[in-house]
């Protein structure tokens, strides 16, 4: 039987330097726990480490490495585990917990915003605003678990909340209204993104699974680095287009006006037309 663990059972926010503690009812046999103890991520993949025997009753499992960031993580205890009087168990022993995320301030960008109503997203429009998007760009040298990120807009506070989705460095996601069927591409899970191409207008994310949550990037259209497009059918981009190592509060131009532009919005592309990598 379980008597303990560390993390509990459904814990969140847990850290990525964690090493999962199981505490049993009995005495356990040590050769017994090498293909009996495994730590599996939220898509079943096993999370590489050595579980062993620290206590007569408890098993750690040392990961090689810091834990997968934001992850539903499950250890599990199999029926082959024995006891020193040869028990077995007849169920196995699952506890789950989610680890603390990696995305802090300045690991993604905002690098281009849509406010307009023209078209953008290639689909029959049915309503205004449907082809509205931000595109959002990995900066760093690792890929990021974006679960708990969320991405905020005057109207819509909670425009898209993400769920697990790995994005690769240098790569893109694009959250839209209406999203066409193309790789980076997700529909804003709060509904409109209700973009307006104002002054009033502020665009950010938030980093929510950290002990403190973290504003990621923010874009605010009153700022004087920000040049608001007069046209319908332009976005704002980022003047240095994501390049790894930009800070926040980089200088946003009018699409077209960005060194080497094509075309006046570039979703999920550099403004050169150049493809970023997909999730």
């Amino acid at each position: 039987m379980l008597v303990s663990s560390s993390p509990v059972n459904s814990q969140g926010l847990v850290s990525l330097n964690e090493t999962p503690v199981v505490q049993l009812s009995t005495e356990l046999i040590p050769e017994s726990i090498p293909g009996s103890v495994e730590l599996r991520d939220e898509s079943g993949g096993l999370v590489p480490g050595t579980p062993g025997l620290i206590a007569p009753h408890t098993i750690g499992f040392d990961p090689l490495g810091p834990l997968p960031a934001g992850e539903l993580l499950t250890l599990r205890l199999m029926p082959g585990l024995l006891s020193q009087t040869g028990e077995t168990m007849p169920n196995p022993i699952e506890v789950r917990f989610r680890t603390e995320s990696s995305v802090r301030a300045g690991s993604l960008l905002i690098n281009e915003v849509y406010a307009g109503t023209a078209d953008a997203n290639g689909l029959p429009s049915t309503a205004v605003g449907d082809d509205q998007f931000v595109e959002i760009v990995n900066v760093t040298a690792e890929t990021l678990n974006l679960y708990g990120v969320v991405l905020r807009t005057t109207s819509q506070p909670r425009a898209h909340v993400f769920e697990r989705l790995l994005l690769p460095p240098g790569a893109a996601v694009v959250v839209w209204t209406a999203a066409p069927v193309r790789p980076g591409a997700v529909r804003a899970s709060g509904g409109p993104l209700s973009l307006a191409r104002s002054t009033a207008e502020r665009v950010s994310l938030e980093s929510t699974e950290l002990t403190s949550p973290e504003v990621v990037d923010e874009v605010d259209f009153s700022s004087s680095l920000v040049a608001v497009p007069l046209s319908d059918n332009e976005s704002i981009a980022r003047l240095v287009d994501a390049d790894v190592g930009d800070a926040m509060g980089g200088q946003y131009v009018g699409h077209s006006s960005a060194p080497g532009a094509i075309g006046t919005v570039s979703p999920g592309t550099r403004v050169n037309g150049i493809v970023y990598n997909a999730p």
